[in-house]
């Protein structure tokens, strides 16, 4: 008889301290097409830290969200033993930006055939304009280079 309150007693006591043991919080990262992040795995929410923020050519790094769809920004580690984050992106666009149009649109949002808006400047010694966007180049008649007094 006991063995087997000692059976017991070691049984109990097994899953007491099985019980116990701290549970582990596992995050994942998906960079959606940004650089690798690894899965880090913590003991306690006040052990996480972000990682390094990944890179991406020609994008901006946003942020970290709880969604794939990008709507729920990411601010807190929660107690929840498994976590995934999802990479948001800004698409960087420098002046030198070329469209390429998949399916009647670009990466940058320009839709083929849009009509773009230009801004142009006046280019003197050619008599014309060049728009600073798209560098489509516009001959003007009638660019003022001197100062008119108008009565």
């Amino acid at each position: 008889m006991k063995k087997l309150y000692l059976f017991i007693l070691l049984f109990c006591l097994g899953l007491f301290f099985y019980g116990c043991e701290d549970e582990k919080i596992t995050v994942e990262f998906e960079t959606n097409g940004g650089s690798v992040v690894e899965t880090i795995v913590v003991n306690d929410v006040l052990d996480f830290k972000l990682p390094t923020a990944p890179t991406k050519e020609g994008y901006k790094f946003v942020g970290w969200f709880l969604d794939s769809d990008l709507t729920q920004a990411f601010s807190t580690l929660g107690s929840d033993g498994k976590v995934k984050l999802y990479a948001k992106w800004e698409l960087v666009i420098d002046e030198n930006h070329e469209h390429k149009f998949v399916n009647g649109e670009c990466e940058c949002g320009e839709k083929e055939g849009e009509a773009l808006d230009h801004e142009w400047v006046d280019d003197t010694e050619e008599e014309q304009k060049i728009c600073n966007i798209c560098g489509e180049i516009k001959e003007s008649a009638g660019i003022i280079t001197e100062n008119i007094i108008v009565n």
